[in-house]
């Protein structure tokens, strides 16, 4: 009997969950005539613009989110929270980008939140249906290391090239317009690069 009062309780508790994360999408279109709304996060010194960066998530799946496993493409990478309509918008805005832009993309969402929400990370996949890989920044918040350079609010994203070097960052809201450009710009970069050096970028 207690068991099914339990299970019957987190039913209604993860529905009650999914149908708040459902509303909270369909107004991300006024969110984003709003002020791009930023929570502030622990930051690390210096800018890291053409610098390469090297990074390791752990994630919801088997797919795996680090500097190492994104070579090789045009890549955006999302810190955003499971809750807030900045978050939400910017997390919808990136599926149209990761289904559309030509040539494909790596994408990635990074929660700044603990593991101990991967229930709610998992219904923030759920709700909207995204199809990138989504990662959380637990072993950074558990030790105190920075969870990206210069990292000092969320939502930002970040374009890095296929090497791994930042090429573009904006802190709030991303449109798609925006982010195809930035990944565009990212990625003729790098080929403009290994034409000159006579590399190829790894596939």
């Amino acid at each position: 009997m207690l068991h099914t009062k339990v299970h019957r309780s987190y039913g209604l508790a993860r529905s009650f969950a999914l149908v708040v994360i459902v509303l909270q999408t369909t107004m991300f279109s006024a969110c984003a005539s709003r002020p791009n709304s930023v929570s502030s996060i622990a930051t690390a010194e210096g800018a890291v613009q053409g610098r390469v960066i090297s990074y390791t998530y752990a994630s919801l799946d088997e797919r795996v989110v680090s500097s190492e496993s994104m070579q090789g493409r045009a890549t955006a990478l999302a810190f955003l929270t499971t809750y807030g309509d900045a978050s939400l918008a910017q997390a919808k805005f990136l599926n149209q980008v990761y289904q559309h832009h030509v040539p494909p993309v790596h994408v990635a969402v990074v929660f700044v939140e603990r593991r101990e929400n991967r229930p709610l990370m998992r219904l923030f996949r759920e709700a909207l249906g995204v199809s990138y890989p989504l990662a959380f920044a637990d072993s950074h918040l558990t030790t105190g290391e920075p969870v990206f350079p210069s990292l000092d609010a969320v939502p930002t994203v970040v374009v890095l090239d296929g090497a791994g070097q930042e090429q573009w960052r904006k802190v709030g809201i991303a449109t798609p317009e925006e982010l195809h450009k930035a990944l565009k710009k990212a990625q003729n970069g790098r080929d403009d690069h290994d034409a000159q050096t006579g590399r190829s970028a790894p596939r």
